[in-house]
């Protein structure tokens, strides 16, 4: 990401970025990251959430959703790969009733930038293969 005067892209202080980054993410002890709609339980998947806080960040910084899924989604994704994580999605991501949605974003970018190109039902879980 753009460092510009001290900001992410010239917008978000770096100190504000790295606590919201950190306050978005998670369980991140866990061996899997959930995308899409998530109630935490016993197995204590990671996951990224900004909540009711998305919105505010959103409006306080003049975030466009591009922005904002590039500076807290993406750095999240390539986090959870980096790190050996399963992916797992709460929806079938390649449905066209999702194809406007940051469930759809996540995938094309898992598919993309980490060659994830496989969706296998587990349980009531998506999880994301090579």
């Amino acid at each position: 990401m753009k460092i510009i005067d001290g900001k992410i892209g010239g917008k978000i202080p770096a100190q504000d970025f790295q606590e919201i980054r950190k306050a978005s993410v998670h369980n991140t002890n866990g061996d899997s990251m959930t995308l899409g709609k998530y109630t935490p339980t016993v197995d204590d998947s990671m996951y990224f959430d900004l909540g009711s806080k998305w919105s505010e960040i959103q409006g306080k910084y003049k975030l466009a959703d591009n922005e904002m899924f590039e500076y807290f989604n993406v750095p999240a994704l390539s986090d959870a790969v980096k790190s050996g994580k399963v992916i797992r999605f709460s929806h079938k991501p390649d449905l066209k009733e999702y194809e406007a949605s940051y469930l759809a974003k996540e995938w094309k970018y898992l598919q993309n930038e980490y060659g994830f190109d496989e969706l296998t039902l587990e349980g009531d879980v998506w999880i994301a293969s090579k």
